[in-house]
């Protein structure tokens, strides 16, 4: 209980923060640019080693338990491992709404998009639900596992951008390419686990399978607008 009302409290003030400062610009304080700047370099440089941690242990894990890609128990409380790197990468999402107070301190509205905001406060409450029912992992360990690995990168990509604020990323493009990528890796891996096993909790993978699916959508999109692609309609 404790831990939900923890969940509910923090992300209400998050959404709150968000649509007050998005709504009132001119409320915000303003923040001296420097300090900005260090501290986005310590806030990537955290980020990139945390989830390098989950990262490099979920690799350890699959390696040591045997998992699978999909079809593995949903409880096996001997994967004390798995539990803990679950609950690291849950909280780790809390730690995330941070990026959203940067973009409102450097006042850059226009990232703070729909996108954003629901992909941040969404993905924390998804993830809340995850450690809640299934804590020891089980297919859950796929979902972990990529998305640590796009954080890697992105907040790679992010320390370079502060470090070196005028150097042009070749390959930063490819980052919502990556995140697609994830997206479809995940609705596959989660659709398979559906069909193998019926132990899990009630509408948990569903879930996540539809929050992917509709993700994905959302950086479908962002993507199409962004690099100003058309699809070509065939009759």
């Amino acid at each position: 209980m404790m831990e939900e009302i923890f969940h509910y409290n923090i992300t209400l003030l998050y959404l709150s923060i968000s649509y007050l400062s998005y709504k009132f610009p001119e409320k915000v304080p303003k923040i001296n640019n420097n300090y900005i700047t260090n501290f986005c370099l310590f806030h990537d440089l955290f980020l990139m080693l945390l989830n390098s941690y989950i990262f490099l242990g979920i690799c350890y894990n699959v390696y040591d338990k045997q998992l699978s890609l999909y079809g593995n128990e949903p409880n096996d409380t001997s994967n004390v491992l798995l539990k803990n790197l679950m609950y690291h990468f849950w909280i780790s999402k809390y730690y995330d709404y941070i990026d959203t107070i940067i973009i409102i301190a450097k006042g850059n509205y226009r990232q703070l998009s729909f996108l954003h905001v629901f992909h941040h406060s969404s993905v924390s409450t998804i993830m809340y639900y995850n450690y809640k029912l299934i804590p020891y992992g089980g297919d859950i360990w796929f979902l972990i596992f990529y998305n640590s690995f796009i954080h890697i990168a992105l907040y790679y990509y992010y320390f370079i951008s502060s470090y070196k604020s005028n150097t042009k990323i070749w390959w930063a493009q490819y980052l919502t390419s990556f995140q697609i990528i994830q997206f479809l890796c995940g609705n596959t891996q989660q659709y398979l686990s559906i069909l193998s096993r019926d132990d899990y909790p009630p509408y948990i993978r569903e879930v996540n399978f539809l929050y992917s699916n509709y993700m994905l959508y959302l950086f479908m999109s962002f993507y199409l607008k962004k690099y100003n692609i058309r699809l070509v309609k065939y009759c």
